[in-house]
């Protein structure tokens, strides 16, 4: 079953992607775990993360920091060709595998890190909230440290790695306000920058921009596809989802756009 949707979904980006896909423009891509492992969806091999780091080497692209989009807008949509990088959840691998590729090729890249299950030393997440990452060691606060000094930038991705809109205020308050508390005392530096934990449309509001707002964020990461605009609203950024399985062609299919129609098809049913 699996197969055959993915399938579909290939043809359905490939035909209907060329009529409604936007080119020339900034997108932000989502990457989680990079390393071996038997789901390949979740975890992306480290030599098929180089190929895409590569191939965007090769191709020109600049690399933004979230951060950087946030403190250039709108100027730096024009500087083309440019991607940003984002990497949820905190993965060690995330350190001794993406960030070694990253630099290897002079690429920066942003680090969303959900506070709750990060520790002393490297531990696996044994929360719900972490399946399928719970035989996947977290990141540890001193290779949190290491990746701030490299130039990395470190953002939040709640604490618990909740639905932030799924909660009441009280909740979703504690879950946007504490990791950014944490990570500014544990790294010394300032926290600037969010992704909504799963970040599709039911995990966001209006009401939940204002909380962020409010705690001292100036840039917010959704994951509802597409690519950035003059009209991009800063605390809802589009990116784009990079899985495990995704060769060299399909991301080249998403960075060109093709991926955009099925953003189109959920807002014509």
């Amino acid at each position: 079953m699996r197969l055959a949707k993915n399938i579909m979904l290939k043809t359905i980006v490939r035909i209907l992607g060329l009529a409604t896909r936007y080119v020339n423009c900034i997108r932000i891509l989502t990457y989680h775990s990079i390393q071996e492992h038997k789901n390949i969806r979740a975890h992306m091999p480290p030599i098929v993360f180089e190929k895409h780091i590569r191939y965007l080497s090769e191709n020109g692209y600049r690399s933004l920091r979230i951060a950087d989009i946030a403190d250039h807008w709108p100027n730096s949509l024009t500087d083309l060709p440019a991607v940003a990088l984002t990497f949820d959840d905190g993965l060690c691998n995330n350190w001794t595998n993406a960030c070694q590729i990253l630099s290897k090729y002079n690429m920066k890249g942003t680090f969303f890190i959900p506070t709750a299950y990060i520790r002393e030393s490297r531990q696996a997440p044994k929360a719900p909230e972490m399946f399928p990452y719970q035989d996947t060691a977290m990141l540890s606060w001193s290779d949190l440290q290491e990746m701030a000094r490299a130039g990395f930038e470190i953002g939040t991705h709640s604490h618990t790695h909740v639905i932030i809109a799924k909660h009441d205020r009280e909740r979703a308050i504690e879950e946007i306000t504490r990791p950014k508390k944490i990570l500014e005392e544990k790294l010394g530096i300032a926290i600037r920058s969010f992704a909504y934990p799963k970040g599709h449309s039911d995990s966001f509001a209006e009401w939940t921009r204002d909380l962020l707002r409010e705690a001292g964020y100036s840039v917010a990461c959704t994951q509802v596809g597409g690519p950035l605009g003059a009209n991009t609203d800063l605390l809802e950024l589009p990116r784009q989802g990079i899985n495990g399985a995704d060769t060299v062609t399909e991301l080249k299919l998403k960075l060109h756009g093709y991926y955009d129609c099925l953003r189109w098809i959920r807002r014509h049913p």
